[in-house]
């Protein structure tokens, strides 16, 4: 997997103004050259168009980006991956449409059978919300002061950016996640893994249901740190395989926040052969804790408790680095997290008014020892 790398450029027009790609030729929108996929606050922010504090609705217009790229000269089959598209989006690929997607924070991977040797048009439309959300509905049962607009609880985005006097009106709109192009004979269409701990012992379970273009058997390994087993393969509908296996390990070194002990954690990896070629997945990092909740004696109370020990809990709301990109560097979530973890905290809840957060972002507090609490 890659980013998708090629020409980017972004364009605003009134809504409905244009409808698909070939309409564009006819109302010539004027575009702007773009860094790659990321909303359109963080684009016209780098172009020198915008900025913080400068007022815009941009969910009032219609948000088009297209990107020109190059595939190799074999044809062979490939995956469009979107991690996040915000929010009423459709895409087409060289004039064919290939997606619609109405939630914020669902990824969407698409299966390109055959790419077109040499030249590639990805071209992707985000709607307008002002209009949508003009729309008559059922009157709600209640009504928030939060945001503001009451129609916003019909669509899966997030309230950043809308909710008055909060925090500027940068409200996400477009690619907020990366957009990868993925090549190769073998897919994978899911991985899960799950760590527990029963006794002394801790256990992972893996999965992956995955499918290969070359005929023959499939088979592969799953490895906890110095620990590794063969995967079983189970044959499924459409030619894919699902390969599973447990790995045991022996009194693991546990996992604790780092008010209360070490954050251990176990590197993970798969291992899998098809077709005479061998492809190395790299799962990241894993670690074994218990995690319960006490009620207290009179059951109306609620604490944590982490591997048998009582936990109290201290930390702060977590708030998007950058209101415009929704993410940033590693090196600026680790700073962030840094001066988390110094100043005593032992967890960070993320608002459900906020947005999911990156996989760096997770992965740094499984090593710094910070719980998270996310909303839902």
């Amino acid at each position: 997997a890659r980013p998708l790398d090629g020409l980017w450029e972004i364009a605003a027009l009134p809504p409905g103004q244009a409808l698909e790609p070939a309409d564009l030729g006819a109302v010539q929108p004027q575009w702007i050259a773009c860094d790659g996929p990321m909303p359109a606050a963080a684009a016209l922010r780098a172009a020198g168009r915008w900025g913080t504090d400068e007022a815009r609705e941009f969910g009032a217009e219609d948000w088009w980006y297209r990107c020109h790229f190059v595939l190799p000269d074999d044809g062979s089959p490939f995956t469009l991956r979107f991690e996040g598209l915000a929010t009423v989006a459709d895409v087409w690929l060289n004039g064919q449409h290939i997606l619609h997607s109405e939630n914020m924070f669902v990824a969407h991977a698409v299966r390109i059978e055959r790419g077109l040797p040499g030249s590639n048009d990805l071209v992707l439309r985000f709607h307008a919300l002002s209009p949508l959300l003009a729309v008559k509905r059922p009157r709600p049962r209640w009504r928030t002061r939060l945001v503001s607009h009451q129609a916003l609880r019909w669509y899966r985005t997030s309230l950043l950016g809308r909710i008055p006097a909060w925090c500027p009106p940068v409200a996400p709109v477009g690619p907020w996640r990366p957009i990868v192009i993925e090549t190769g004979s073998l897919v994978v269409d899911r991985a899960d893994i799950n760590a527990t701990i029963d006794g002394d012992d801790g256990f992972v379970r893996f999965s992956l249901r995955a499918t290969h273009s070359s005929s023959g058997t499939v088979e592969g390994t799953f490895t906890v740190g110095a620990h590794d087993v063969p995967l079983t393969c189970e044959s499924m509908p459409g030619g894919s395989c699902l390969l599973t296996g447990v790995v045991r390990v022996a009194r693991p070194n546990l996992w604790w926040p780092h008010t209360h002990g070490s954050p251990s954690l176990y590197r993970a990896s798969a291992s899998i052969k098809a077709g005479g070629i061998v492809e190395t997945i790299d799962l990241d990092r894993i670690g074994f804790r218990t995690i319960e909740v006490d009620r207290g004696a009179d059951g109306k109370g609620f604490g944590l408790v982490v591997n048998g020990t009582p936990l109290f809990c201290r930390g702060a709301c977590w708030t998007p680095l950058d209101l415009a990109r929704l993410c940033t560097n590693p090196a600026e979530y680790r700073s962030a997290l840094e001066q988390l973890r110094s100043a005593g905290m032992n967890m960070v809840r993320v608002g459900g008014t906020m947005t999911y957060e990156t996989e760096v972002f997770h992965d740094l507090c499984d090593e710094l020892g910070i719980l998270v609490w996310q909303d839902l």
